[in-house]
């Protein structure tokens, strides 16, 4: 700006344009360009001006960026490519919206983008099991237990469907014993079906107990009861909202249909346990559970068997009618000779906060 006020105070003393020009090393276009600027705005015209262009052709308006950071404040575990999927089905078709890389950059330049340290462990995966339809295979594991505001423990036990990524089961149990494990696949059972195999890896699984974690136990709820129906908004989210890359940014509900293996009960047939893909509806009913194989039919129709007794005339009493789950659940929890305050967490559960808003 100094120069710039020398050049235009010689220049009204009287000097020549042409000879002050090549003294500055400017050119005659420049030095008529200062002099005009000082004729209409005094010594402020003499200043540095914004270089910024005073339109952009493809600038984002600012409702889609409010929008943006709106959707990563309501979704602050959420990255760019899953914000901009509900964006492109919620707006207009005419509203253009922007690149992944393009929201990834709004994020960060309003402090939204946490950068997570890089692993210098060196893993190798194992191969993954084939299930390209929904329920040919089904995956199920108990999550790590985490102590909830009552100072009680919860252990969620979860199940997905490998091919469609839909998040079937995820219930909130007090313990990782046999007996509620049981009640909530059978209610699974009955409410989708049977899965056409059984787990062999759980990858995928443990993938989305990362994203449960992150989502719906901190904070834990104040109780089982609490807890269990912030799983229910997860699985709500997880299957109806949630975009997943694997799946073409398509949410699982799109993808998942309940299977056509319809669940009828056990009766007072025998399994026998096995953990290798059958064609019997009732043998396909063995779960993996915390890397344990366990079969829940054939557990059931060993306590068949142990409840039969011999009459007195020495015959066999097999000709029992009431069903192995009925025995089964009746110990558990009988309705009509346990009050409500002392039932099992289970059918406390069911009573007063359905799993689905389809069941009853």
């Amino acid at each position: 700006m100094d120069e710039r006020i020398r050049f235009v105070i010689r220049l009204k003393d009287g000097e020549s344009m042409a000879a002050l020009c090549r003294e500055f090393q400017i050119s005659r276009k420049t030095g008529y360009k200062i002099f005009e600027r000082y004729e209409e705005c005094g010594l402020e015209g003499l200043t540095d001006r914004a270089r910024r262009p005073h339109r952009y052709a493809n600038q984002l308006p600012e409702q889609i960026e409010a929008a943006i950071v709106a959707a990563k404040h309501e979704k602050p575990n959420w990255g760019a490519r899953k914000i901009r999927e509900p964006l492109l089905r919620r707006l207009p078709s005419e509203v253009k919206v922007p690149a992944r890389s393009t929201i990834h950059a709004i994020l960060d330049r309003h402090g939204l983008v946490t950068r997570a340290r890089r692993s210098r462990t060196h893993t190798e995966g194992t191969p993954l099991s084939e299930g390209l339809q929904p329920n040919a295979l089904w995956c199920t594991d108990y999550k790590g237990e985490f102590m909830l505001g009552d100072r009680r423990y919860c252990y969620p036990l979860t199940v997905t469907d490998h091919a469609s990524r839909y998040l079937l089961l995820c219930e909130a149990l007090e313990s990782n014993a046999e007996k509620t494990a049981f009640t909530a696949f059978e209610r699974l059972f009955k409410e989708r079906g049977l899965p056409q195999g059984h787990p062999q890896q759980n990858g995928r699984h443990e993938r989305m107990h990362l994203t449960l974690k992150k989502e719906a136990t901190r904070p834990a709820g104040a109780n089982l009861l609490q807890q269990q129906a912030k799983f229910d908004a997860f699985i709500e989210e997880f299957n109806n909202e949630r975009p997943h890359q694997a799946l073409d940014m398509k949410c699982p509900a799109e993808v998942y249909t309940s299977s056509c293996r319809p669940y009828h009960g056990i009766g007072g047939r025998t399994t026998r346990s096995t953990t290798r893909p059958s064609s019997s509806p009732t043998a396909a009913a063995c779960v993996y559970i915390a890397r344990k194989s366990t079969s829940a039919l054939a557990w059931l129709a060993r306590r068949s068997a142990s409840r039969k007794s011999t009459t007195a005339s020495g015959s066999s009493a097999s000709c029992n009618t009431t069903s192995v789950i009925s025995i089964w659940r009746k110990k558990l929890c009988s309705p009509s000779t346990i009050p409500l305050a002392q039932k099992c967490y289970l059918c406390l559960r069911y009573i007063l906060l359905p799993m689905c808003p389809g069941r009853t």
